[in-house]
């Protein structure tokens, strides 16, 4: 019985960030998808010496739950310049401050869409012009190919400085697995739970054989309408081959509803931080605050001095006071785990069957399709 192995731990805990995969000596773990889409760690037991490391760096791992709830200061801003706050998911701080990290000589490492738009996946970004690839939320669990830790272990090595962009879960598996580096530093970004990666894949095929071409543009958060309603878009070729309301289309329910099972119990809430920032959009804000602005405004709150001297170097970038309770009232996955949704087992058992489409059809209820009805016409009047 091999003891030390990372598949003695339960599946309900693994979060998916494959660092178990990269520290294995003997290359005997691969990441294998579960028939939701999530991806698990499978040992080869016959390669596998019992020498503990994959438990070691796993971050849900107890031992690795250290306790961070220092705040330095909380603050909200926008770029200053509206066009690139329409570009972004929220005002823009994140690729504000990867510009930034590139201009002073670092590398970024975030979520980008693969070649063909079927997956999101982390990728190293060394120059400014191809900051657009890490640009924008994607609402889908983020791949981490195959020796990324290595990477970014190999360039902290080099001298390089790293700065690397989130969920809670992956930010602590990289500081888990790199440790305390003065050259890494690391932004959490606020995570209501991770929907499989397979929903956007399906979705994705299904527009490309929809349509007869290849989608060569996506965005979960297009604000066409402003900040609070976001479109889905994807394009083939610079045309739009689809426009809709997130909140009344087949990703949005699966975003609800088909989230990483660890999410349900995430580890790396509140205390458990382990970011040097934390950021996100500032939901709750009025339209007659003076901070508002309809296009997108960033919450952001600084945990260490590193993050603190990175927030003081960005320009271009108009910043407010902002309290942690203000941010927390808006944003309450800070510290709070997502409920489950009751027809979760329902939806996941028609998605195995049936597909994303077949299975959102089936289980909207009358109460879904009238909430849809109301939020399309509440959406309508909000944009007059």
């Amino acid at each position: 019985m091999k003891t030390n192995s990372i598949i003695n731990k339960s599946l309900s805990d693994c979060c998916g960030c494959g660092s178990c995969r990269d520290v294995c000596p003997k290359e005997a773990i691969s990441m294998v998808a579960d028939d939701e889409g999530f991806l698990y760690p499978q040992v080869s037991q016959d390669k596998c010496i019992n020498c503990g490391l994959c438990t070691k760096k796993c971050p849900t791992e107890q031992n690795n739950l250290t306790q961070n709830n220092h705040i330095l200061e909380s603050v909200c801003g926008k770029y200053d310049n509206c066009e690139k706050v329409k570009q972004t998911s929220s005002g823009g701080f994140c690729d504000a401050a990867a510009y930034q990290f590139i201009e002073s000589g670092g590398v970024v490492y975030g979520a980008a869409y693969s070649q063909d738009y079927h997956t999101v996946e982390v990728i190293r970004i060394d120059r400014k012009e191809d900051l657009f690839k890490v640009r924008g939320s994607k609402y889908v669990q983020t791949i981490k190919p195959s020796g990324i830790f290595k990477e970014i272990k190999e360039d902290i090595k080099n001298n390089i400085p790293v700065l690397f962009i989130g969920v809670p879960c992956d930010v602590a598996a990289v500081k888990n697995h790199i440790g305390n580096s003065l050259l890494l530093t690391t932004i959490e970004i606020i995570c209501s739970g991770v929907p499989s990666p397979l929903v956007h894949t399906q979705f994705v095929s299904h527009l490309e054989e929809k349509k007869n071409c290849k989608v060569t543009g996506f965005t979960y958060r297009k604000k066409q309408h402003g900040w609070h309603w976001p479109y889905v878009e994807a394009k083939s070729n610079d045309r739009v081959i689809y426009n809709k309301s997130w909140s009344t289309m087949a990703l949005g329910y699966a975003f609800l509803t088909l989230v990483r099972p660890s999410c349900y119990r995430c580890k790396f809430k509140g205390i458990y931080n382990k970011a040097d920032i934390t950021a996100g959009d500032f939901w709750g804000l009025k339209k007659s605050d003076s901070r508002y602005n309809k296009n997108g405004v960033s919450a952001v709150i600084i945990h260490t001095e590193r993050g603190k001297k990175l927030v003081k170097q960005l320009q271009n970038f108009d910043f407010s006071p902002a309290t942690y309770e203000e941010i927390l009232k808006g944003n309450p996955r800070l510290v709070s785990c997502p409920s489950q949704r009751p027809n979760r087992k329902i939806f996941s058992d028609s998605f195995k069957k049936y597909g994303l489409l077949k299975a959102y059809k089936n289980c909207m209820t009358p109460k879904d399709h009238l909430k849809n009805i109301v939020m399309s016409i509440y959406s309508i009047l909000n944009l007059r």
